[in-house]
C-alpha cells in the first residue's frame, strides 16, 4: 500500500507536492489524527490502507474543490440544454461522462457539516 501512496505523490508536481505529504504525515503518523468529517481518534492510525488512501485524497481534493463540490456540479448539471450543434447521441455521451465524475468530487458528505442523515450524491 505504501507504493499507491508514493506513486501518488509522484503524480504531484511543484506546489502538489507538498499538500499532499502534508496530508498524507497527518493522517497516517500523528497521534491523535483526525477524520474526514473531524472527528479525532487517539493513537496514530498507523497502517496505510486503502481506506487511509482515499481520505488523504479526498482531502486533497478539497484543497482544490469546495466542500460542497458534488452538489455544485449535480445541480449545473440540471440547467444544461441540449445545443443544437450537437445531436443527441453525442449530448448525452458527454453528458453522462460528466455526470459520471460528480460522485468522486468532494461533497458535504465528507465535511464536518455531515451528520448520520447526510447522503452521498449519487
Amino acid at each position: 500500500m505504501a507504493t499507491i501512496f508514493s506513486t501518488t505523490g509522484n503524480f504531484f508536481r511543484g506546489d502538489g507536492k507538498t499538500p499532499w505529504d502534508k496530508i498524507v504525515l497527518e493522517k497516517t503518523e500523528r497521534d491523535p489524527w483526525i477524520d474526514l468529517r473531524g472527528v479525532e481518534h487517539s493513537g496514530v492510525r498507523g497502517n496505510k490502507s486503502m481506506q487511509a488512501w482515499k481520505d488523504c485524497f479526498m482531502l486533497m481534493l478539497k484543497t482544490v474543490f469546495p466542500n460542497n463540490a458534488a452538489e455544485m456540479q449535480k445541480f449545473y448539471l440540471t440547467l444544461i440544454r441540449h445545443s443544437p450543434k450537437i445531436s443527441v447521441r453525442a449530448f448525452l455521451q458527454r453528458f453522462t461522462t460528466v455526470a459520471g465524475y460528480v460522485v468522486e468530487l468532494p461533497g458535504v458528505i465528507h465535511s464536518r457539516d455531515a451528520t448520520d442523515t447526510t447522503k452521498a450524491v449519487a
